[in-house]
């Protein structure tokens, strides 16, 4: 066991680093971004600007399609979005509030209040569920507009992860616990403790793997299924604010609070790059809020804090 920790301590430290220069990305926000997101295929980003509320975005043309706010005129300061998997939708939160907007036509479908502050989002093809700061996560009906159910936690929940066909949920919370739901029953399948609280969760497309990042505490892969580990990607947090698994589950991008992109191959358990991402002058550090990958390519996306996007190699 000690071998196989060292090895993979080796193979982190040979993964090559790239440092990404400002002025290699695409600068989506004047004075910076609060929240982003990429659609599936890597076609579409969102953005949640500081200054200018939010807005939607073609990649390749550097495109920017629409602009969104709750409000009107009025600027939303968005603090988290999701798109649907087929990129159809985006839903946006500000506060207690959530819309639903669609990426066709730029149109709000739905718009609802939550009863508490939401804290994070994710979305299958009917359904968002929401992390809220009252112990619950809910998960709202986008066809019917209602409240299907909500699973308890005890403590604000601080992330959420849903598969595509709202069969099964992961949930991480303030009071340090990862649990893995099934939504048919509503009963928890997994439950995993830990002593600091949860920043991330993430569940891969074949809903197998669970990914959790703690507050300063352990990076971690675990079989949703059996409740094993399958791999610590760190013992204490390098800062890890974003994650994704790649569609056939062999790749994780991480986004971190300090300028880095990490690419982890599952299958090796390595990590197979780095990039390191300037920063956009002394005062503005360039935190990675959101990263995606190119649907049938080697190219990665990256949103930064900075309010610039890179595409990367």
């Amino acid at each position: 066991m000690l071998y196989r920790w060292l090895l993979i301590a080796v193979l982190m430290l040979a993964g090559c680093t790239d440092t990404v220069p400002t002025d290699q990305g695409f600068r989506q926000a004047s004075r910076g971004m609060i929240s982003a997101g990429f659609s599936e295929d890597g076609s579409l980003s969102f953005v949640g600007s500081i200054d200018h509320g939010g807005s939607l975005w073609q990649i390749a043309s550097k495109e920017r399609l629409y602009n969104w706010n709750h409000a009107g005129e009025q600027y939303s300061a968005f603090r988290a979005a999701v798109f649907s998997e087929d990129g159809q939708f985006v839903a946006t939160t500000q506060g207690q509030a959530m819309a639903l907007w669609s990426t066709s036509t730029g149109e709000a479908i739905r718009y609802w209040q939550s009863p508490s502050r939401i804290l994070a989002v994710a979305m299958s093809k009917q359904y968002v569920m929401l992390g809220q700061d009252n112990d619950v996560a809910i998960l709202f009906d986008t066809v019917s507009g209602g409240v299907v159910g909500g699973l308890q936690h005890d403590g604000p929940v601080s992330s959420v992860a849903i598969d595509q066909h709202a069969k099964f949920a992961l949930t991480g919370s303030h009071d340090g616990t990862v649990r893995y739901w099934s939504l048919d029953s509503g009963e928890e399948l997994q439950h995993w403790a830990n002593k600091q609280p949860i920043d991330l969760v993430q569940l891969s497309p074949n809903q197998k793997i669970a990914f959790s990042a703690a507050f300063q505490g352990e990076v971690i892969l675990r079989n949703a299924t059996t409740g094993e580990d399958i791999l610590q990607l760190y013992k204490r947090n390098p800062g890890v604010i974003s994650a994704r698994f790649n569609a056939s589950a062999t790749k994780l991008l991480l986004g971190t609070s300090r300028e880095k992109i990490i690419l982890w191959d599952l299958v090796t358990e390595s990590v197979a790059k780095t990039w390191h991402v300037e920063n956009d002058g002394p005062w503005d550090k360039a935190a990675i809020i959101a990263v995606g990958f190119v649907e049938g390519s080697d190219r990665y996306l990256a949103a930064a804090s900075n309010g610039i996007s890179y595409e990367l190699n």
